[in-house]
Protein backbone atom coordinates (compact mmCIF):
# COMPACT_ATOMS: atom_id res chain seq x y z
CA UNK A 1 0.00 0.00 0.00
CA UNK A 2 2.85 2.64 0.64
CA UNK A 3 4.61 1.37 -1.94
CA UNK A 4 1.43 2.28 -4.37
CA UNK A 5 1.31 5.77 -2.76
CA UNK A 6 4.79 6.62 -3.55
CA UNK A 7 3.31 6.55 -7.36
CA UNK A 8 1.26 9.07 -6.43
CA UNK A 9 2.40 12.51 -8.62
CA UNK A 10 2.45 15.65 -7.55
CA UNK A 11 -0.99 17.20 -7.58
CA UNK A 12 -2.47 13.73 -5.85
CA UNK A 13 -0.25 14.24 -3.40
CA UNK A 14 -1.02 17.79 -2.40
CA UNK A 15 -4.17 16.76 -2.62
CA UNK A 16 -3.27 14.28 -0.31
CA UNK A 17 -1.34 16.29 2.03
CA UNK A 18 -3.62 19.28 2.47
CA UNK A 19 -6.53 17.35 3.20
CA UNK A 20 -4.52 15.37 6.04
CA UNK A 21 -3.20 19.02 7.67
CA UNK A 22 -6.64 20.25 7.00
CA UNK A 23 -8.56 17.43 9.48
CA UNK A 24 -5.57 18.48 11.83
CA UNK A 25 -6.29 21.97 11.98
CA UNK A 26 -10.05 22.08 11.83
CA UNK A 27 -10.40 18.42 14.82
CA UNK A 28 -13.75 17.91 12.94
CA UNK A 29 -15.76 15.76 15.49
CA UNK A 30 -16.41 11.88 15.12
CA UNK A 31 -19.23 11.20 12.61
CA UNK A 32 -22.67 10.11 14.23
CA UNK A 33 -23.41 6.34 14.85
CA UNK A 34 -25.33 4.96 12.11
CA UNK A 35 -28.78 3.13 12.76
CA UNK A 36 -28.98 0.61 9.70
CA UNK A 37 -28.47 -3.04 10.62
CA UNK A 38 -26.81 -3.83 7.51
CA UNK A 39 -24.56 -0.36 8.03
CA UNK A 40 -23.69 -1.04 11.77
CA UNK A 41 -22.72 -4.63 10.26
CA UNK A 42 -20.46 -3.50 7.66
CA UNK A 43 -18.76 -0.44 9.83
CA UNK A 44 -18.59 -3.46 12.80
CA UNK A 45 -16.41 -5.52 10.53
CA UNK A 46 -14.75 -2.50 8.78
CA UNK A 47 -13.33 -1.17 12.39
CA UNK A 48 -12.70 -5.23 13.58
CA UNK A 49 -8.77 -5.09 12.90
CA UNK A 50 -8.70 -1.90 15.06
CA UNK A 51 -10.76 -2.98 17.71
CA UNK A 52 -9.05 -6.08 18.35
CA UNK A 53 -5.58 -3.68 17.67
CA UNK A 54 -6.93 -1.93 20.62
CA UNK A 55 -7.71 -4.48 22.94
CA UNK A 56 -4.46 -5.66 23.43
CA UNK A 57 -2.00 -3.11 22.54
CA UNK A 58 -4.03 -0.03 24.42
CA UNK A 59 -4.47 0.84 27.69
CA UNK A 60 -8.12 0.54 29.57
CA UNK A 61 -8.18 4.50 30.36
CA UNK A 62 -6.79 5.86 27.24
CA UNK A 63 -9.33 7.57 24.92
CA UNK A 64 -9.92 6.24 21.13
CA UNK A 65 -7.61 9.14 19.10
CA UNK A 66 -9.30 11.30 17.20
CA UNK A 67 -9.42 12.06 13.28
CA UNK A 68 -6.81 15.48 13.83
CA UNK A 69 -4.51 12.90 15.56
CA UNK A 70 -4.78 10.06 13.13
CA UNK A 71 -4.42 12.27 10.19
CA UNK A 72 -1.24 13.80 12.35
CA UNK A 73 -0.03 10.29 12.28
CA UNK A 74 -0.62 9.51 8.52
CA UNK A 75 0.35 12.43 7.86
CA UNK A 76 4.01 11.81 9.39
CA UNK A 77 4.27 8.30 8.13
CA UNK A 78 3.56 9.29 4.90
CA UNK A 79 6.87 11.91 4.60
CA UNK A 80 9.14 10.24 7.07
CA UNK A 81 8.56 7.10 7.67
CA UNK A 82 8.26 5.19 4.56
CA UNK A 83 11.13 2.37 4.03
CA UNK A 84 14.45 3.48 2.24
CA UNK A 85 13.99 0.60 -0.35
CA UNK A 86 11.58 2.63 -1.98
CA UNK A 87 13.97 4.79 -3.31
CA UNK A 88 17.19 2.58 -4.21
CA UNK A 89 18.40 4.64 -6.89
CA UNK A 90 17.63 8.56 -5.77
CA UNK A 91 15.70 9.13 -8.54
CA UNK A 92 12.66 9.05 -7.19
CA UNK A 93 11.28 11.61 -4.53
CA UNK A 94 8.65 11.59 -1.53
CA UNK A 95 5.85 13.33 -3.31
CA UNK A 96 4.15 13.91 -0.30
CA UNK A 97 7.23 15.68 1.81
CA UNK A 98 7.49 17.79 -1.34
CA UNK A 99 4.06 19.03 -1.07
CA UNK A 100 4.48 19.48 2.70
CA UNK A 101 7.09 21.79 1.65
CA UNK A 102 5.29 23.45 -0.75
CA UNK A 103 2.03 24.31 0.94
CA UNK A 104 1.27 27.92 0.74
CA UNK A 105 -0.47 29.87 3.04
CA UNK A 106 -4.52 30.86 1.64
CA UNK A 107 -4.32 34.15 2.84
CA UNK A 108 -1.12 35.30 1.55
CA UNK A 109 -1.07 36.57 -2.25
CA UNK A 110 0.67 34.62 -4.99
CA UNK A 111 3.83 37.16 -5.64
CA UNK A 112 4.71 38.33 -8.80
CA UNK A 113 7.21 35.65 -9.69
CA UNK A 114 5.27 33.01 -9.44
CA UNK A 115 2.39 34.75 -11.56
CA UNK A 116 5.09 35.13 -14.34
CA UNK A 117 6.51 31.66 -14.21
CA UNK A 118 2.99 30.22 -14.07
CA UNK A 119 2.77 28.81 -10.89
CA UNK A 120 -0.23 28.31 -9.12
CA UNK A 121 0.00 26.37 -5.65
CA UNK A 122 -3.24 24.28 -5.40
CA UNK A 123 -2.00 23.09 -1.87
CA UNK A 124 -2.86 26.01 0.52
CA UNK A 125 -4.56 26.36 4.01
CA UNK A 126 -4.45 29.43 6.72
CA UNK A 127 -1.04 28.78 8.11
CA UNK A 128 -2.14 31.03 10.98
CA UNK A 129 -4.95 28.32 11.49
CA UNK A 130 -1.93 25.80 11.16
CA UNK A 131 0.56 27.26 13.83
CA UNK A 132 -2.03 27.98 16.12
CA UNK A 133 -3.27 24.38 16.06
CA UNK A 134 0.41 23.12 15.98
CA UNK A 135 0.79 25.20 19.24
CA UNK A 136 -1.89 23.94 21.37
CA UNK A 137 -1.13 20.80 20.53
CA UNK A 138 2.72 20.57 21.59
CA UNK A 139 2.33 19.90 24.97
CA UNK A 140 0.52 17.21 24.25
CA UNK A 141 1.16 15.63 21.42
CA UNK A 142 5.37 14.50 19.94
CA UNK A 143 4.24 14.62 16.69
CA UNK A 144 2.90 18.31 16.57
CA UNK A 145 7.11 18.83 17.51
CA UNK A 146 7.95 16.94 14.47
CA UNK A 147 5.27 18.49 12.10
CA UNK A 148 6.59 22.23 13.35
CA UNK A 149 10.67 20.82 12.67
CA UNK A 150 9.54 19.78 9.32
CA UNK A 151 7.35 22.90 8.54
CA UNK A 152 10.08 25.29 9.79
CA UNK A 153 13.06 23.50 8.35
CA UNK A 154 11.51 22.79 4.74
CA UNK A 155 8.88 25.11 4.07
CA UNK A 156 10.40 29.03 3.85
CA UNK A 157 6.71 30.13 3.61
CA UNK A 158 5.87 29.22 7.11
CA UNK A 159 8.98 30.07 8.54
CA UNK A 160 8.78 33.40 7.69
CA UNK A 161 5.07 33.66 8.93
CA UNK A 162 6.22 31.85 12.36
CA UNK A 163 9.23 34.51 12.04
CA UNK A 164 6.79 37.47 11.77
CA UNK A 165 3.98 36.98 14.07
CA UNK A 166 4.17 39.63 17.12
CA UNK A 167 2.68 37.19 19.60
CA UNK A 168 5.63 34.80 19.57
CA UNK A 169 4.25 33.27 23.13
CA UNK A 170 1.87 31.62 21.49
CA UNK A 171 4.56 28.92 19.97
CA UNK A 172 7.60 29.63 22.21
CA UNK A 173 6.01 29.05 26.07
CA UNK A 174 4.24 25.79 25.36
CA UNK A 175 8.01 25.02 23.32
CA UNK A 176 9.82 26.54 27.10
CA UNK A 177 7.28 24.52 29.33
CA UNK A 178 7.87 21.05 27.50
CA UNK A 179 11.72 21.91 27.50
CA UNK A 180 11.93 22.87 31.19
CA UNK A 181 11.30 18.98 31.92
CA UNK A 182 13.83 18.42 30.61
CA UNK A 183 14.63 15.61 33.25
CA UNK A 184 12.04 13.59 31.76
CA UNK A 185 11.98 14.01 27.78
CA UNK A 186 13.16 11.60 25.85
CA UNK A 187 16.66 12.24 23.76
CA UNK A 188 14.75 12.52 20.26
CA UNK A 189 11.94 14.68 21.66
CA UNK A 190 14.75 17.08 23.44
CA UNK A 191 16.66 17.50 20.36
CA UNK A 192 13.58 18.31 18.49
CA UNK A 193 12.76 21.25 21.19
CA UNK A 194 16.63 22.55 20.99
CA UNK A 195 16.65 22.55 17.26
CA UNK A 196 13.32 24.44 17.18
CA UNK A 197 14.42 27.25 19.35
CA UNK A 198 17.73 27.82 17.92
CA UNK A 199 16.21 27.87 14.45
CA UNK A 200 13.86 30.74 15.58
CA UNK A 201 16.92 32.06 17.85
CA UNK A 202 18.51 33.45 14.28
CA UNK A 203 16.00 35.97 13.61
CA UNK A 204 16.73 38.91 15.38
CA UNK A 205 12.72 40.51 14.66
CA UNK A 206 11.68 37.30 16.35
CA UNK A 207 14.08 37.67 19.53
CA UNK A 208 13.63 41.52 19.59
CA UNK A 209 9.47 40.89 20.07
CA UNK A 210 10.41 37.85 21.96
CA UNK A 211 11.69 40.77 24.67
CA UNK A 212 8.74 43.14 24.04
CA UNK A 213 6.68 40.63 25.74
CA UNK A 214 6.05 40.48 29.10
CA UNK A 215 4.70 37.87 31.27
CA UNK A 216 3.23 38.98 34.21
CA UNK A 217 3.64 35.40 36.38
CA UNK A 218 4.91 32.08 35.21
CA UNK A 219 2.95 29.57 37.06
CA UNK A 220 4.73 26.24 36.17
CA UNK A 221 7.97 27.53 37.20
CA UNK A 222 8.92 26.11 40.67
CA UNK A 223 12.19 26.86 41.62
CA UNK A 224 11.32 30.63 42.27
CA UNK A 225 8.18 33.20 41.62
CA UNK A 226 8.77 34.69 38.37
CA UNK A 227 6.57 38.23 38.07
CA UNK A 228 6.99 40.43 34.68
CA UNK A 229 9.35 38.75 33.08
CA UNK A 230 10.16 39.07 29.53
CA UNK A 231 9.50 36.01 27.38
CA UNK A 232 12.89 36.68 26.11
CA UNK A 233 14.31 36.61 29.10
CA UNK A 234 12.73 33.07 29.90
CA UNK A 235 14.44 31.74 27.11
CA UNK A 236 17.14 32.55 28.57
CA UNK A 237 16.38 31.22 31.94
CA UNK A 238 15.45 27.57 30.22
CA UNK A 239 18.16 27.72 28.19
CA UNK A 240 20.90 27.93 30.93
CA UNK A 241 18.92 25.67 32.90
CA UNK A 242 18.88 22.88 30.42
CA UNK A 243 22.91 23.91 30.18
CA UNK A 244 23.46 23.00 34.02
CA UNK A 245 21.32 19.87 33.90
CA UNK A 246 23.03 18.41 31.22
CA UNK A 247 26.56 18.80 32.42
CA UNK A 248 25.89 17.46 35.77
CA UNK A 249 23.48 14.59 34.26
CA UNK A 250 23.12 13.80 30.73
CA UNK A 251 26.21 14.89 29.43
CA UNK A 252 25.30 15.16 25.91
CA UNK A 253 27.42 17.44 24.05
CA UNK A 254 24.41 17.70 21.37
CA UNK A 255 22.46 19.56 23.95
CA UNK A 256 24.81 21.88 25.33
CA UNK A 257 25.88 22.90 21.56
CA UNK A 258 22.38 23.87 20.91
CA UNK A 259 21.87 24.99 23.88
CA UNK A 260 24.87 27.56 23.91
CA UNK A 261 24.64 28.42 20.53
CA UNK A 262 20.91 29.53 20.43
CA UNK A 263 22.12 31.69 23.73
CA UNK A 264 24.76 33.33 21.43
CA UNK A 265 22.04 34.02 18.74
CA UNK A 266 19.80 35.66 21.02
CA UNK A 267 23.25 37.86 23.22
CA UNK A 268 23.31 40.61 20.67
CA UNK A 269 19.53 41.44 21.13
CA UNK A 270 19.22 41.31 24.97
CA UNK A 271 17.05 43.69 26.40
CA UNK A 272 15.85 44.65 29.83
CA UNK A 273 16.91 41.12 31.04
CA UNK A 274 14.81 40.30 34.09
CA UNK A 275 17.52 39.92 37.28
CA UNK A 276 17.13 35.95 37.52
CA UNK A 277 17.71 35.46 34.12
CA UNK A 278 20.76 37.66 34.39
CA UNK A 279 21.95 35.76 37.63
CA UNK A 280 21.48 32.59 35.34
CA UNK A 281 23.73 33.86 32.82
CA UNK A 282 26.25 34.82 35.40
CA UNK A 283 26.09 31.69 37.28
CA UNK A 284 26.23 29.52 34.13
CA UNK A 285 29.55 31.28 33.21
CA UNK A 286 30.90 30.68 36.64
CA UNK A 287 30.00 26.86 36.19
CA UNK A 288 31.35 26.81 32.97
CA UNK A 289 34.64 28.64 34.17
CA UNK A 290 35.25 25.71 36.47
CA UNK A 291 34.69 23.31 34.76
CA UNK A 292 37.28 24.80 32.28
CA UNK A 293 39.69 25.09 34.51
CA UNK A 294 39.37 21.52 36.31
CA UNK A 295 40.07 20.33 32.93
CA UNK A 296 42.86 22.19 32.42
CA UNK A 297 44.49 21.17 35.58
CA UNK A 298 43.66 17.62 34.25
CA UNK A 299 45.71 18.58 30.90
CA UNK A 300 48.58 20.04 32.58
CA UNK A 301 49.23 17.23 35.50
CA UNK A 302 48.52 14.72 32.04
CA UNK A 303 51.39 17.33 30.03
CA UNK A 304 53.46 17.19 33.03
CA UNK A 305 53.59 13.53 33.94
CA UNK A 306 54.63 12.88 30.20
CA UNK A 307 57.22 15.39 30.55
CA UNK A 308 58.45 13.88 34.14
CA UNK A 309 58.42 9.97 32.58
CA UNK A 310 60.18 11.62 29.57
CA UNK A 311 63.02 13.08 31.65
CA UNK A 312 63.09 9.75 33.47
CA UNK A 313 63.40 7.93 30.98
CA UNK A 314 66.12 10.28 29.49
CA UNK A 315 68.31 10.34 32.71
CA UNK A 316 68.00 6.32 32.70
CA UNK A 317 69.65 5.66 29.37
CA UNK A 318 72.13 8.32 30.46
CA UNK A 319 72.64 6.60 33.36
CA UNK A 320 73.35 3.26 31.56
CA UNK A 321 75.86 4.93 29.49
CA UNK A 322 77.68 5.62 31.77
CA UNK A 323 78.04 2.89 33.61
CA UNK A 324 78.23 0.70 30.63
CA UNK A 325 81.74 3.08 29.66
CA UNK A 326 83.12 2.55 32.91
CA UNK A 327 82.92 -1.23 33.64
CA UNK A 328 83.79 -1.59 29.89
CA UNK A 329 87.36 -3.69 29.30
CA UNK A 330 90.51 -2.03 28.22
CA UNK A 331 92.29 -2.71 25.15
Amino acid sequence: LVAAAIGYSGPKADRVVLRLLQSYVVRPAAPAASTGLLRSLGTGLWHLPWHVYSYFFRSADAPLPELADRSLQVLLLLTQHLPPTLFPDGAIQNAFLQSLREVGDASAESSDADAEQGQCRTAQLSFRKLHDAIAASLLEQEGAMVLLYLLLHGNKEFLDHTLSRADPDTLLLPILRTLYQTASLRPNRLYMLLIVVLMLSQDEGFVAAAHAVVLPSVPWYKERILHDITLGSLVVVVLARAVQFNLTSLHDSYVHTNCLAALANMSPSFRKLHPHAARCIVSLYDLLSRKLLKLSAAQAEMDGGRETAVAVAEAAAHAEARNGGVGSPRA
